[in-house]
């Protein structure tokens, strides 16, 4: 495989749905049992890579654009919430918060 984008885009969708789909990904599970799913992912995701054949340019894009969805989604997550946050606060004290001073702060723990 040349390195072609949409071609890595669909490899990494495809990763992303081979992790997605195994329950032990995540979750309570022992060092052991954690060690063996990874091997058994990493090498259902050699033979992906090795059936489209795959160069080490293709899999170094195929693994940014993996990390590239986990920063993206991770990050407008996180803004979310941290806007939701900076909403209720404000709402909760009444003040924009650039104008909340400790003494606002001390009023609502006391109440």
């Amino acid at each position: 495989m040349e390195t072609n984008k949409s071609e890595a885009v669909s490899i990494a969708k495809e990763i992303l749905k081979m992790i997605g789909e195994n329950d032990n990904v995540l979750g309570d599970i022992s060092l052991e049992e954690r060690g063996v799913y990874y091997a058994q992912i990493s090498d259902k995701i050699i033979d992906l890579l090795k059936e489209k054949n795959a160069t080490i340019m293709d899999i170094d894009l195929v693994f940014q654009l993996l990390m590239q969805a986990y920063e993206s989604v991770s990050n407008a997550v996180i803004n979310s919430i941290k806007r939701m946050d900076k909403i209720a606060y404000e709402k909760l004290i009444g003040k924009n918060t650039l104008d909340i001073t400790v003494n606002d702060l001390d009023k609502v723990i006391k109440s």
